[in-house]
């Protein structure tokens, strides 16, 4: 008997059936997002667009920030002046000799610090104490990062920072006069008037500056 030719139909089923009991269908091996990047850079320029954001976004931030835009007046009391970090004598002299640390880029958060920000930061702690306690005579350090007054703006920018205020449990005397610290065994007053005088703080600036970078 003459074998009839499947029709369109059975054309179909048999190429299914077909499929589904051959050896399994090579498919494509999956694209290496690293490896595509250079063809996207090539032909759409998006990463360079992303990269181009964030360098305008960057510039912004210190354009507007303080810190990153000090003048020679605001450097006048510079102590240090390291690789990653600056510190300088506060112009609050609430707690004599008290200091502020500077990340010498803008970050935000201790959370934004390098391993090499860290190392130096850490190193910058044991050195600026040791300063405080030989050259004025503090028994302690109370050290704090708090940045709060960055967030009272609509739009915070925040750039790190840390103060260091040293705390006696003597009276520190310059040039004559004695500044007792009334609060110590407390928490460091938050709104305590600086009493020092310019001449004194010219004299703590620079033992502290000689001690600090030789």
């Amino acid at each position: 008997m003459q074998q009839q030719e499947p029709d369109g139909a059975e054309k179909n089923v048999l190429r299914r059936a077909a499929v589904r009991f051959s050896d399994p269908p090579v498919l494509p091996r999956p694209v290496c997002r690293a490896a595509a990047r250079p063809f996207l850079l090539q032909s759409t320029g998006f990463c360079d667009i992303i990269d181009s954001t964030n360098r305008d976004r960057q510039v912004n931030e210190m354009n507007n920030c303080d810190w990153c835009n000090l003048s020679e007046e605001d450097k006048r009391f510079l102590l240090y002046d390291g690789e990653s970090w600056s510190v300088f004598l506060s112009d609050e002299q609430d707690y004599i000799g008290r200091c502020v640390l500077v990340l010498k880029r803008h970050a935000g958060s201790l959370s934004d610090l390098t391993d090499a920000e860290w190392g130096e930061l850490r190193d910058l702690i044991g050195k600026a104490e040791a300063s405080l306690k030989d050259v004025l005579g503090a028994t302690l350090c109370n050290w704090s990062c708090l940045m709060n007054s960055f967030y009272k703006a609509p739009a915070p920018d925040p750039h790190l920072h840390i103060h260091v205020r040293p705390r006696y449990d003597k009276p520190v005397i310059i040039n004559g006069n004695v500044y007792p610290d009334g609060e110590f065994g407390h928490h460091y007053a938050l709104k305590k008037n600086p009493v020092i005088t310019r001449q004194d703080k010219e004299e703590v600036f620079a033992r502290l500056k000689k001690r600090l970078d030789p």
